[in-house]
């Protein structure tokens, strides 16, 4: 009897610690939120309806969160915003959908864009958004880039100046930093 005893003190402690850890792991991760704005162009066309999706990007086999996701308005603008928890921060990404430029290829250009980590807030609300600017989605070198302190490029969500970043400025500012 005393053996069966002891067991049973062993596996409730064991139960115990394993509860307490699963509670300290979700105690420990923190509440973040990212956001992020543009207008997006075929040509000297806005484009409308394009898809523009959130994601806050995972590796393992942890899968990605979506955020948000949305379609460009009539005038190609976009704005999503989104939040999640996670014991380290975030790795948000902004991906687009269009068939600008795409020929015969049934399938929508992904174009993937690595938001900078100063455009993380604590909370549920982002502080500030990334701006994309105002971008030519006919440009064959839209696929992945990420976006660095040169950039410059951000809307301060309470108010106050919202820099343009004209297509041709955007990819100049991308080719300097590359060379």
């Amino acid at each position: 009897m005393p053996l069966i005893h002891d067991c049973l003190k062993k596996n409730y402690l064991f139960i115990f610690l394993v509860l307490c850890c699963i509670e300290y792991g979700a105690l420990s991760m923190r509440q973040q939120a990212v956001g992020a704005r543009g207008r997006l162009r075929c040509g000297n066309t806005p484009a409308a309806n394009v898809r523009v999706k959130l994601f806050d990007k995972d590796t393992g086999i942890d899968p990605d969160d979506e955020l948000d996701a949305t379609y460009t308005d009539s005038n190609g603008i976009f704005e999503v915003k989104g939040d999640t928890r996670e014991l380290t921060n975030i790795d948000p990404q902004l991906k687009i959908y269009h068939d600008c430029n795409k020929g015969i290829n049934p399938c929508p250009i992904k174009w993937v864009i690595n938001i900078p980590d100063k455009y993380i807030s604590s909370g549920t609300k982002p502080k500030k958004l990334f701006y994309l600017g105002d971008v030519n989605l006919e440009s064959k070198d839209n696929h992945s880039i990420a976006f660095t302190e040169s950039t410059k490029s951000f809307i301060n969500v309470s108010g106050g100046q919202q820099p343009f970043l004209s297509y041709d400025s955007f990819w100049l500012s991308m080719i300097h930093q590359y060379v």
